[in-house]
């Protein structure tokens, strides 16, 4: 089954080797930072091993996770279905923790400095390639906008997803231009804000949608 997630393996891969070439260059008892505050000032630091071997672990194990679906998921014949959506949102994921562990390499290197604003476009960009492919999925218990509304109705599932996919789309988006023209402070709250909405905004939705649907049955 993780033959079927070639890209995001190949990408856990890459932040394996990224590790393990990171490990090379600095002495175990130096710290390399791995959290910084919103002014991109280092503010959290641990060993070498840890700090470049966080992310492959969790890739791993988000692999593993992932590549057994077919076992976890009840509603096998719409994972099918969904299958092209499932493997490109997984791959942007993937895309971005690697992305994540060649930052932590580059900064501790002094390649370039840390700043919110390039984890804010890079999440941004994955924003859009998930919201691009929302309205592609069909409904499970796994992956997707699942709210006991959505699931409880194939209807409601998909005009959820619709919106939200122009919802993360103009997120990803909005994150991307706010991460090039605006300061650090004001893009951290341009971010946790229109990732708010884009995550409350169908939630609501939803629920409206399901109690329009029942009303109209009932009657």
């Amino acid at each position: 089954m993780i033959k079927k997630f070639k890209a995001a393996s190949w990408l856990t891969g890459l932040s394996i080797l990224i590790g393990l070439f990171a490990i090379t260059q600095f002495g175990p008892g130096e710290q390399i930072a791995t959290h910084w505050d919103s002014n991109g000032e280092a503010d959290g630091y641990i060993s070498p091993i840890p700090a470049f071997f966080f992310m492959p672990a969790i890739q791993i194990v988000m692999l593993l996770v992932f590549s057994n679906l077919h076992f976890l998921e009840p509603r096998g014949e719409n994972l099918q279905k969904s299958w092209k959506a499932v493997v490109a949102i997984i791959t942007a994921v993937f895309a971005l923790l690697t992305a994540v562990q060649f930052v932590i390499y580059g900064t501790a290197k002094e390649f370039f400095s840390m700043s919110p604003n390039l984890v804010f476009g890079m999440v941004g960009v994955m924003f859009m390639v998930i919201g691009n492919y929302f309205g592609k999925l069909h409904s499970t218990f796994l992956i997707g906008l699942r709210t006991p509304w959505t699931l409880s109705s194939d209807a409601v599932w998909r005009k959820t997803h619709r919106l939200g996919g122009k919802l993360f789309v103009g997120t990803g988006l909005i994150m991307l231009v706010t991460s090039s023209l605006i300061p650090g402070n004001l893009a951290t709250s341009v971010a946790v804000g229109v990732i708010a909405i884009a995550a409350l905004a169908p939630l609501g939705y939803s629920w409206v949608l399901w109690l329009k649907e029942k009303n109209t049955t009932s009657n």
